[in-house]
């Protein structure tokens, strides 16, 4: 009766012990799984920040690139209308200088639509 006794409770103690070691493979599997899915959650965010930086840099990059161009076109036109400026400069002052030089030197009134003809000649002064 006694060793009955002690089969019974060594069987108590192993599906016991059987359970408690199935509880405590539960625990670590859910503890697993949380640290998986937090790891996962973390990578994800990562990623997403990454993506972020790289379209706000390429966006960066696309308006320095169009205001380069427009300062690049504002500069061209500028510099053009400088250009035009200074030619109409010169021819003004070179036309002043041949009526200047024909009136009071060659002593000859220059004819209409006259701007630099050959007729208003340097080579006698």
């Amino acid at each position: 009766m006694m060793m009955m006794m002690m089969m019974m409770m060594m069987m108590m103690m192993m599906i016991i012990i059987i359970i408690m070691i199935i509880m405590i493979m539960i625990i670590i599997i859910i503890i697993m799984i949380i640290i998986i899915i937090i790891i996962i959650i973390i990578i994800i965010i990562i990623i997403i920040i990454i993506i972020i930086i790289i379209i706000i840099i390429i966006i960066i990059i696309i308006i320095i690139i169009i205001i380069n161009f427009v300062l690049f076109i504002v500069a061209f036109f500028f510099s053009c209308i400088i250009i035009i400026i200074i030619i109409i400069i010169t021819i003004i002052v070179l036309n002043t200088v041949t009526f200047i030089h024909n009136i009071f030197v060659a002593q000859r009134i220059p004819e209409r639509g006259e701007l630099f003809s050959e007729r208003s000649d340097f080579s006698d002064t």
